[in-house]
């Protein structure tokens, strides 16, 4: 499971943002992203269910896998993956990390 090279940008506690996963360098020639899910989990810091943030259905645009995050809790480091399932049959899956801080 490939790792995208950068971590996202922190976000808020209470903040709703859409993550995106640009799968442009995994897709053969001809070969189109037809569905995507993504996961969400806790890899420092507590919170008892972190696929909870996961809201609604992933998007598909061309190339790229979106999916709506909310509610992180601060303190907290998160891994989001998306498994996008090709044209071909092929499974790829990308991640990556979002912190979420604490209010100031």
């Amino acid at each position: 499971m490939p790792y995208i090279g950068k971590d996202f940008t922190p976000t808020d506690t209470g903040a709703i943002e859409t993550y995106t996963f640009d799968f442009s360098n995994d897709l053969g020639a001809n070969e189109t992203i037809e569905a995507a899910s993504f996961t969400c989990a806790t890899i420092d810091g507590i919170d008892i269910d972190p696929q909870a943030h996961v809201q609604g259905q992933a998007q598909v645009s061309g190339n790229l896998a979106s999916q709506q995050i909310e509610g992180l809790v601060g303190g907290a480091l998160y891994r989001l993956q998306c498994a996008a399932t090709t044209s071909l049959g092929n499974v790829l899956i990308l991640y990556s990390h979002v912190r979420c801080k604490d209010p100031q």
